[in-house]
């Protein structure tokens, strides 16, 4: 299931919801309650995107962003690898 986005005339989308990590993070206690678990990458993309504030941002911005956003097991400021980079770049030259 998705949405039509035509927030561009030209360039008309379809957002699709990520169902990857619907319950994923969880354990059935019965079948009224679940016990979950939060996704630790949800905090670091929020971080991101309040970084960002856009609709789009080039793969320099997102890395400069990633690199000094602060994690619980890696320092600020830390060098992403270069093959991580390069496919932030070619996912970003293939959507334009």
């Amino acid at each position: 299931m998705g949405m039509l986005d035509e927030s561009e005339a030209s360039k008309p989308r379809i957002i699709i919801a990520n169902y990857l990590y619907m319950h994923a993070d969880c354990i059935e206690g019965s079948h009224f309650y679940r016990y979950c678990c939060s996704n630790p990458c949800e905090d670091l993309m929020g971080q991101l995107e309040r970084s960002v504030q856009a609709p789009h941002a080039t793969p320099e911005e997102i890395v400069s962003l990633v690199s000094a956003i602060p994690a619980p097991y890696a320092s600020s400021n830390r060098t992403l690898p270069p093959a991580l980079v390069r496919k932030l770049e070619d996912v970003a030259g293939h959507h334009g």
